[in-house]
Formats: structure tokens, C-alpha cells, sequence
């Protein structure tokens, strides 16, 4: 996956099975993080398949997004997001530790698209 080569391993601070992508957002949001969420669709894991998608984030703040299956980014990656439950895993990471990625203008997303995407 593209993002791998450019995000370090973050901190794993929550991971919910059944997870709604709208809610989600919305405690990254709360909780100011600062890292990025791996969203993965319910059965994909049983399926044997990879159907990943990455959101990054500063202070709760969406930056950039990337679907791995299609190998899309910015908000052509957000239609991974649409429809059904998901298994998502939040991280944090220090601010300089996304740097690298954030300089990827073809990942990157407005602040308000994850939301409305899903409005």
C-alpha cells in the first residue's frame, strides 16, 4: 500500500468491530487525534481479501484518504466508506510523523469530504 511507505506504525488507541464510519469520524473528531484510522468492511478479513481503506488525520481533522484495493486516493478513495459496518482500527502518531505522507497532493482530501460523503 502506498500510505505504508509513507506512515510509521502508529499507536493503537481504539478498535471496534461494527463500527460506523460516521461515528467514527466523529469521535476522531472529539478526540482531537492525530493519526490515521484503517477502515476495513465487515467479512473482509474472512473473505481472505485486503479491501483497506486509510484516513489520516491532525487534531481530528481529515487530511488525507487511500483505498488500497483500487489504489485511489483523496476523495475517490471516500467511496470505500459508503454503505455497511466496519472493522476500524484508530492510531496515533505524532504531527511530524505524517509529514511525509501529507505531501501527497493525489491522497489528499478537504476537511469536510469523509462527512459529506456519508451526509
Amino acid at each position: 500500500m502506498v500510505v505504508d511507505g509513507h506512515i510509521p506504525e502508529g499507536r493503537l488507541c481504539r478498535s471496534r468491530t461494527d463500527a460506523d464510519v460516521g461515528e467514527t469520524l466523529a469521535g476522531v473528531l472529539d478526540r482531537g487525534l492525530t493519526g490515521y484510522v484503517v477502515f476495513e468492511p465487515q467479512g473482509s478479513i474472512l473473505r481472505g481479501g485486503d479491501e483497506r481503506a486509510v484516513l489520516t488525520f491532525e487534531e481530528g481533522v481529515p487530511v488525507l484518504a487511500y483505498h488500497a484495493p483500487s489504489d485511489t486516493g483523496g476523495t475517490d478513495a471516500l467511496e470505500a466508506l459508503s454503505g455497511g459496518l466496519f472493522h476500524a482500527e484508530s492510531y496515533e502518531l505524532p504531527v511530524d510523523a505524517l509529514a511525509d505522507a501529507h505531501r501527497v497532493d493525489a491522497l489528499e482530501v478537504p476537511p469536510t469530504a469523509p462527512a459529506d460523503r456519508l451526509a
